[in-house]
C-alpha cells in the first residue's frame, strides 16, 4: 500500500508539469550597439511549445536579420519537469538612435520589449579602442551604365582570429566580381598595429538610378583566454561580427547623342601592326594586326573592328582573340584582330582608315580611337610568268601585235597621268603654302600677345606632376591646339599628327606605366622632356615665319 501511495505521488508530480505555465523571455548580449555590430537576441521559452514558434518577421523593420539557430532541452528536478526552448539570432540595427526589439507572443505568452540604443561607428583615425572593423569605399560616387565601378573593401584586425569569413555585399540590377586576390599588409592607426586584408570588386550596373550596395558582413572566431586558468593553451573562442558601411551608387543613362558602340573607359587605344615591313608585292600575302585595348571594361564589351579593303586586295581574316588581366583593381581588356591582305595589282593601293568611337568618362566626351587611311606602292610580282617555246615557221597573228602596242601605250599614259597629278599636287601645295602666308601677316601682333603665352609648357608640366589623367589629357590637347595653330577634335586626333609622334610615344610609354605591366620609373620625366622637345622646335619655327613674312612683306 505504501508504495502504491508514492507511485500515486510522483505521478501527480509529473502532471502537474506538464501542465506548467508557459513563459517567454527575450535578451540581448549588449547594448548599446554600434551601427556596424551585431547583436545576438535569443529568446527563451519555458514550457512546451513548437520548435517552429519563433517569427522574425517584427524585427524586419529595424534590424537586418541574419540566422537563426534552435534548441530544446528538458530536466526533471524532484520530480520537477523543466522544458525550455532557445532561439538565438543575429541583429543588425539599420539606423542610429533609439530603436526597439518588439515582444514575442508564443501560444498567448508573450516577452517584454527591449530598447536597444544604435550609436555610431567611430572614425578609423580614432578608432584606437576597437580592434575589429571593416571599412568599405568606392573609388567614383557615380558612374555610366556599364561602366566599372572600383569597390574596396578593407578588414582591420588587431588580434589574431581562428577562423573567419568575409562576405561579399550583394547588388540589385548589377553584377559584382571579386578583382584580383586579397592583400595583406600592416597599418599603425592611433600607434596600434592593424593586420589589414584588402578585397577589391568590380561592379558593372545594368540600368541607370540610384543602386544600394548592401553591407560587406565579417564574422569570425575570436580565441578568449580565461585569465584564472594557469596555463593559457586552450581558451575558449567568441563569435565577432562586423558590418561594413551601406553605399549608394549613382547610375548615369547613356547619352543620347551615342548611336553606336557603348564604350564608358577612361583609356581606349586602337594600334596597327604590319608583317613584312609593310613591303607590298603582288601576291605575296602580308598580316595586318589591328589591337583594341580599353581600361575598365571587360573582354565581352570590346566591339568588333570594322575593316574594309580596296577591290584590287583579297583579304583574309583571322578568328579575334580577346583577352582580359588587372592591375591594382582596373580591369583591362584587349580585342585583337589579324587579316592576310594578298595585292593582286601593281601600283598604288590605298588601305581604309580604322575608327572605334568611345566615350570619355574622364572628360565626358565622344571620342574616336583611330587609325587614318595609308597608301603604298604595290611591287610586281618576282615570279615572271615563264617565256613562249620558239615556234618556227609560224606566222604570228595579228591580235598578238595590237595587244603588245596597247600595253606600252597603257603604260605611257598611266605614266602621264601620275605625272600630271604630281604637278597638280605641287602647284596646290605652293597655293596653300602662299595663302597660309598672306593669311598669318595681319595676325602678327595678336599671334605675339596671346598664341605665345598658351603655347608656354609651364601649364603642361603642372598637369603632368598631378598624375591625373584627365588633367592631363586637357592641358595637352589645349597646348597642343594652340602650338599647331589646328582645332583638334579630341587629344587622339592631335596625337595621330607626325609632328606630334614623339609626344605620342611618350605619352603611350607614361600611360603603359599606370595601366600595363611597365614599371618605368622615367615615364613621367620622358613625357615632360618630349613636350619641352616640341616648344624648342616651335620657338625655331616662329623665328623662320618671321623670316617669311619679312620676304612677303
Amino acid at each position: 500500500m505504501v508504495n502504491r501511495f508514492f507511485i500515486a505521488i510522483a505521478l501527480l508530480f509529473l502532471s502537474t508539469a506538464n501542465v506548467e505555465a508557459l513563459e517567454i523571455e527575450a535578451r540581448v548580449d549588449k547594448n548599446p550597439v554600434m551601427l556596424d555590430e551585431a547583436l545576438v537576441l535569443t529568446v527563451v521559452a519555458t514550457g512546451k511549445v513548437d520548435r517552429n514558434a519563433f517569427d522574425p518577421s517584427p524585427l524586419l523593420t529595424n534590424f537586418v536579420v541574419g540566422n537563426t539557430s534552435v534548441s530544446s532541452q528538458t530536466r526533471i528536478v524532484n520530480f520537477d519537469k523543466t522544458t525550455t526552448t532557445t532561439w538565438q539570432t543575429t541583429l543588425f540595427p539599420k539606423t542610429l538612435g533609439q530603436t526597439v526589439i518588439p515582444p514575442f507572443t508564443v501560444d498567448g505568452a508573450s516577452s517584454q520589449p527591449i530598447d536597444i540604443e544604435v550609436i555610431p561607428v567611430p572614425d578609423v583615425s580614432t578608432n584606437e579602442t576597437r580592434d575589429y572593423f571593416v571599412v568599405a569605399e568606392l573609388k567614383q560616387p557615380s558612374v555610366y551604365v556599364q561602366q566599372h565601378a572600383s569597390y574596396t573593401i578593407k578588414l582591420y584586425l588587431a588580434q589574431n582570429i581562428e577562423r573567419g569569413s568575409l562576405q561579399a555585399p550583394t547588388i540589385e540590377s548589377a553584377s559584382i566580381e571579386q578583382v584580383g586576390d586579397d592583400q595583406q599588409y600592416s597599418d599603425i592607426i592611433n600607434g596600434k598595429r592593424f593586420q589589414v586584408i584588402e578585397r577589391h570588386y568590380v561592379i558593372v550596373p545594368e540600368k541607370s538610378g540610384s543602386i544600394t550596395i548592401d553591407p560587406p558582413i565579417f564574422s569570425g572566431e575570436v580565441l578568449v583566454r580565461d585569465s584564472r586558468q594557469r596555463f593559457g593553451l586552450f581558451g575558449q573562442t567568441q563569435t565577432v561580427t562586423r558590418r561594413g558601411p551601406q553605399l549608394v551608387l549613382d547610375v548615369l543613362p547613356i547619352p543620347k547623342e551615342i548611336t553606336g558602340s557603348w564604350l564608358p573607359s577612361e583609356y581606349v587605344i586602337l594600334s596597327e601592326e604590319w608583317s613584312n615591313n609593310e613591303e607590298f608585292v603582288v601576291g605575296e600575302p602580308i598580316t595586318r594586326t589591328l589591337t583594341l585595348s580599353a581600361a575598365g571594361l571587360n573582354k565581352e564589351q570590346l566591339p568588333e573592328i570594322s575593316q574594309s579593303y580596296p577591290p584590287n586586295v583579297k583579304s583574309y581574316p583571322d578568328q579575334p582573340s580577346t583577352a582580359s588581366a588587372q592591375k591594382e583593381g582596373i580591369v583591362l581588356s584587349q580585342r585583337v584582330e589579324s587579316t592576310a591582305i594578298i595585292p593582286s595589282q601593281a601600283g598604288p593601293m590605298v588601305i581604309p582608315g580604322v575608327e572605334v568611337q568611345w566615350f570619355n568618362t574622364v572628360t565626358g566626351q565622344l571620342e574616336t580611337a583611330l587609325i587614318p587611311p595609308r597608301s603604298y606602292d604595290v611591287m610586281p610580282g618576282t615570279q615572271q610568268p615563264p617565256a613562249p617555246l620558239p615556234q618556227t615557221n609560224v606566222v604570228p597573228t595579228n591580235t598578238l601585235e595590237p595587244k603588245t602596242d596597247g600595253n606600252t601605250e597603257k603604260r605611257s599614259d598611266d605614266v602621264l597621268i601620275w605625272q600630271l597629278v604630281s604637278a597638280i599636287l605641287a602647284l596646290l601645295w605652293l597655293i596653300t603654302l602662299f595663302l597660309f602666308i598672306k593669311m598669318r601677316k595681319p595676325t602678327a601682333n595678336v599671334s605675339s600677345e596671346h598664341s605665345l603665352p598658351a603655347r608656354s609648357n609651364g601649364d603642361i608640366t603642372k598637369a603632368i606632376d598631378t598624375g591625373d589623367q584627365g588633367i592631363i589629357y586637357a592641358a595637352l590637347l589645349k597646348w597642343l591646339r594652340s602650338n599647331d595653330n589646328v582645332h583638334y577634335t579630341d587629344i587622339n586626333h592631335a596625337l595621330i599628327q607626325p609632328q606630334n609622334s614623339t609626344i605620342k610615344q611618350a605619352l603611350n610609354q607614361f600611360i603603359e606605366h599606370r595601366y600595363g605591366n611597365a614599371n618605368n620609373d622615367n615615364a613621367v620625366e620622358e613625357l615632360k622632356q618630349a613636350v619641352s622637345d616640341k616648344s624648342k622646335k616651335m620657338k625655331k619655327a616662329n623665328k623662320i615665319d618671321k623670316n617669311v613674312e619679312a620676304m612677303y612683306k
